[in-house]
């Protein structure tokens, strides 16, 4: 690699992204893409990303997730939140052993466990893709198609790390366990569910309650 080169004109952790195809975009804190289009611009050519972080040398890293044929870079974040009880409902899924996995350490305490993404796609739990889903239970995130997120590197203020014994050099991507694939709710369930909640919240006035109570006891 020549001193010329844009990717030697990179921080070393963006290099290595754009080395393995991964998309990234530059991000402010929780959730601001820098560039017009957000992750939809998130890019692995080196010139273009190179001169995104001479223009905002403090920006975070966030990755473009999803399915390679929707645009992603074939990977699938398992995000999990330890203040909702993310390790709990892990736990619950697939046992107590932590996945050997490349794993990002968030500033929360929790962990991004990442994944190869099935090929014709996977839903997610947030974000754009998050439509009708059903989630994996409390305290756990899935971010797949039309979803981005944070990454360690672009700026030593980052405050995303890679764990010490899981990382891309350490750990392999395997492929998404189908216990942590989200399920998208079939619309006739989701009608029910929206009905069942309506019934729930419709005030019931006392002239009911009456008839109610006089229909339980005669």
């Amino acid at each position: 690699m020549t001193t010329g080169s844009p990717l030697y004109e990179l921080e070393p952790q963006l290099a290595d992204y754009i080395k393995r195809g991964i998309l990234v975009v530059p991000i402010r804190g929780k959730n601001q893409p820098l560039v017009r289009g957000g992750f939809y611009a998130a890019s692995r050519n080196p010139g273009l990303v190179a001169s995104w972080w001479q223009e905002w040398p403090d920006a975070w890293v966030a990755i473009r997730t999803g399915a390679i044929v929707n645009g992603g870079s074939g990977i699938v974040v398992v995000d999990i939140d330890p203040k909702h009880g993310g390790f709990e409902t892990l736990a619950q899924l697939i046992g107590p052993e932590k996945p050997k996995v490349p794993t990002v350490l968030s500033p929360s305490g929790g962990e991004h466990e990442w994944y190869l993404c099935p090929p014709a796609g996977c839903i997610s739990t947030i974000g754009k893709g998050g439509r009708r889903r059903k989630g994996l239970g409390p305290g756990i995130d899935v971010k797949a198609d039309l979803c981005h997120c944070h990454a360690p590197g672009g700026s030593p203020r980052s405050p995303y790390r890679w764990h010490e014994l899981y990382n891309l050099n350490t750990a392999p991507l395997t492929p998404l366990p189908a216990v942590l694939t989200p399920v998208e709710i079939p619309d006739d369930e989701e009608e029910t569910t929206a009905m069942a909640r309506q019934r729930c919240a419709t005030p019931v006035s006392a002239s009911a309650m009456r008839r109610l109570a006089s229909s339980a006891t005669g």
